[in-house]
């Protein structure tokens, strides 16, 4: 329910999604990617025109396989982090506790594509910005052991409760750059095939 809402939110009201009429408020890449030219029919497309548009540019290819590498490690993720929560050699959790978890950090989700990412995106170049974010992955999942490590060194009392914010900071900043990388892995892929789509034809 909660991904249905987001995603009809992110749709209708997000910048990169909006209709024509907004695109002369963001920057020069998203005038390109709204722009008549880049548009079919907006002018007409010949033989060779319609050949070119179905080219895909070197960049496009890179930034499609960075998707999928990050797409790879991500659902791994979502498959192993149930079991790491709820087995006994791992954290050793409830059922309730994982839903918990899973529901903060839907929450976390919206809040990261709709209150964070905006302005981050106004102010930092998309490209920088995934270059920047996309190494913050390697030492969220190495704490992951670490967490699992001190909850079984310290046992219960304040021990466990440190655990169990140590998780819930680590799965927000993990969340937090999975909106980054993604949204900022997407708009390249659309930026750039526009772009070369434009380029191509002059």
């Amino acid at each position: 329910m909660v991904s249905t809402i987001g995603f009809l939110c992110g749709y209708f009201f997000l910048p990169e999604t909006r209709q024509v009429k907004n695109a002369k408020e963001h920057a020069s890449e998203q005038q390109w990617f709204y722009s008549p030219q880049t548009t079919y029919g907006a002018s007409g497309l010949d033989n060779n025109d319609l050949t070119k548009s179905c080219e895909i540019s070197f960049i496009t290819w890179v930034c499609i396989g960075c998707y999928a590498s990050t797409a790879l490690h991500t659902m791994m993720f979502d498959e192993v982090y149930p079991l790491y929560v709820i087995s006994e050699n791992g954290l050793g959790y409830t059922g309730i506790d994982l839903t918990f978890t899973l529901s903060i950090m839907g929450v976390v989700t919206l809040i990261s594509q709709f209150a964070i990412y905006p302005p981050l995106r106004e102010r930092v170049n998309i490209v920088w910005l995934y270059q920047l974010t996309i190494f913050l992955y390697l030492p969220v999942y190495v704490l992951f052991p670490v967490i699992n490590w001190a909850k079984h060194l310290f046992g219960g009392g304040i021990g466990e409760k440190l655990v169990w914010y140590a998780l819930l900071i680590n799965l927000t900043i993990r969340y937090l750059v999975n909106v980054v990388v993604y949204t900022s892995n997407m708009l390249m892929v659309c930026i750039w095939r526009c772009l070369y789509m434009t380029l191509s034809r002059h």
